[in-house]
């Protein structure tokens, strides 16, 4: 029984992976294959060898044994940001008990029954650099009534279920939503432990950059996981309804964000990722506090709002 042929395309792209792959060995790709070239982060027509890598990076920030190739035996090259691990059923996930306690992970007033999102591990200036636990005023606080030394749980009482509540901070201050902010600290327990890097982000926030328009930013919410988003409106003031938690409809001040084009998320944001904070994966600097998502309204429902992380420092006399 003769072997069947195989056509020149085929064994031209067999080789051309095959070169991928050691290129990819060498200079960290995470991932290789043939298919879709992107433009602009819409699909074409082409085909062609595709690199994976963990950040995009200019070419002027690459060494030459760093910068991929543009063509490999006839075909283009494209590069695609994406970065992958297995997948097994003992993983943990943001609704998990966490020890140490990092950002993107749940946690919640156990009086009020909230759950939402840390957004991040923060320093109270007026205790003398104390760690607070940095989330949205509806998920910390979410009472008009609520008082500083209320218990704070690790997770939120939603994904606690009937396990008792794991107290892990105090609520210590809040913005007032008169100013346009919703955003609370808790103070840290003694005996927590903390970490800063993002649960799903191989990344720690370093400092704090103002939100620009077109700015690509990244968060890991409770609900949606690791999203991408793209800042498309500055100066912002949207309507939000606080009267589930005793308080009114009232103006807030933020930015308005829209699905990175260069990412395919389905969600940037859902229910339980309020209080997560949106970072620059460029240089891991924190740009803003999430407060508000989609309401599935409209051909443009896929979007989210977010308070200038700035802004917030400053109501609330904290650092990161």
């Amino acid at each position: 029984m003769s072997k069947p042929r195989v056509s020149s395309a085929v064994a031209r792209r067999t080789e051309a992976l095959a070169h991928a792959k050691r290129i990819a060995m060498a200079v960290g790709v995470t991932g290789v294959d043939f298919g879709v070239i992107y433009k602009g982060g819409q699909r074409t027509r082409r085909l062609g060898i595709r690199f994976h890598v963990a950040v995009k990076q200019h070419p002027t920030s690459l060494t030459a044994a760093q910068i991929l190739p543009r063509e490999l035996l006839g075909f283009p090259c494209d590069v695609i940001q994406a970065k992958y691990s297995a997948h097994d059923g003992s993983s943990l996930t943001p609704r998990s008990q966490f020890d140490p306690i990092r950002p993107g992970i749940s946690i919640g007033n156990v009086q009020r029954t909230t759950t939402g999102t840390l957004g991040a591990i923060v320093h109270d200036s007026s205790s003398g650099g104390a760690p607070c636990l940095l989330s949205n005023w509806h998920v910390l606080c979410a009472a008009a009534d609520c008082a500083a030394g209320e218990a704070i749980s690790q997770p939120g009482s939603f994904d606690a279920g009937t396990s008792p509540a794991r107290v892990v901070a105090q609520l210590l201050r809040w913005a007032n939503l008169s100013h346009g902010c919703d955003a609370a600290i808790a103070v840290l327990d003694k005996d927590a432990h903390s970490a800063s890097e993002p649960f799903g982000l191989d990344l720690t926030m370093a400092g704090v950059v103002e939100p620009q328009l077109n700015m690509k930013v990244v968060k890991s919410g409770l609900s949606s996981g690791v999203t991408h988003a793209l800042v498309d409106g500055l100066g912002g003031s949207y309507s939000i309804d606080y009267t589930a938690f005793g308080d009114q409809v009232r103006f807030m001040d933020g930015i308005h964000l829209v699905t990175d084009p260069d990412h395919a998320d389905q969600d940037i944001s859902l229910e339980g990722d309020s209080g997560a904070v949106w970072i620059d994966p460029q240089t891991n600097s924190a740009v803003a506090l999430h407060f508000g998502g989609e309401d599935g309204l409209g051909p443009l429902a896929n979007y989210a709002l977010a308070h200038p992380l700035s802004q917030v420092m400053t109501l609330l006399n904290i650092t990161l």
